[in-house]
């Protein structure tokens, strides 16, 4: 399956979408853009998930892929970013350059809708 949008990538990610806690999840994608798998990679609390970006980066060198999206639930269903949520992405996507596996995106869902830092220009 090829992953060109993050429509794709929340279609994925809405069946796995936990009403009770904050979930961090990784989609691994290769040179072509092909979704090789989706990785919960940690589970939080009803509002707040502390993880640490080496498990993310971990499981995309196992992978072998050559692409990142970082995705994370909202179970309140309120999908803008926090300043955490910022300072997270940035942090990621800055190591993900260093590493050569680009984070390409992060997405924040509901059940309902998502917001995509992509789209709203927040990554390049």
């Amino acid at each position: 399956m090829n992953i060109q949008s993050s429509q794709k990538v929340f279609e994925i990610l809405k069946a796995k979408f936990n009403p009770d806690a904050e979930e961090i999840w990784g989609i691994y994608l290769n040179s072509s853009l092909d979704y090789i798998s989706s990785q919960m990679i940690h589970r939080g609390t009803v509002n707040h998930c502390l993880f640490h970006p080496r498990d993310l980066f971990r499981e995309a060198i196992r992978s072998n892929c050559t692409f990142i999206i970082l995705a994370h639930n909202h179970p309140s269903g309120q999908i803008l970013p926090s300043n955490m949520d910022l300072k997270l992405t940035k942090k990621v996507v800055k190591m993900g350059a260093f590493l050569e596996i680009p984070v390409v995106d992060h997405l924040i869902f509901s059940d309902r809708c998502y917001f995509s830092f992509k789209d709203e220009k927040l990554i390049s």
